[in-house]
């Protein structure tokens, strides 16, 4: 049986409420709907940025915590189609199942 230890920083935190959750985050739930790869996605959010592995590297830290900074929430929510008080955790099952199905479709059976 796990010890349970407090978290160390918040990005530990945000990792054991995923994990409690079991489920994605708003922010991945709406990246993986738009079936593009991260690096796409970073031509689309900063399109004026010559260096993509800085911002790659933020996108990648966005969709590994759940979090997004306060300033990239406009550029991701265009980027993505989805409201932002989605982004920040408002529950809109209809928008969600949307979502879902959309993420269902592109995923091969077999």
């Amino acid at each position: 049986m796990p010890i349970y230890r407090k978290p160390r920083n918040e990005y530990e935190k945000t990792e054991m409420v995923l994990r409690k959750k079991k489920t994605k985050s708003n922010v991945n739930l709406a990246f993986d709907a738009t079936n593009l790869s991260k690096r796409d996605f970073t031509r689309i959010i900063f399109p004026y940025s010559r260096h993509t592995t800085p911002d790659s590297k933020n996108i990648f830290n966005w969709l590994k915590t759940g979090q997004i900074a306060k300033p990239m929430l406009i550029p991701f929510s265009r980027a993505t189609g989805v409201p932002i008080e989605f982004l920040l955790g408002e529950e809109n099952k209809m928008l969600e199942r949307e979502l879902k199905s959309k993420i269902m479709l592109r995923t091969p059976m077999g």
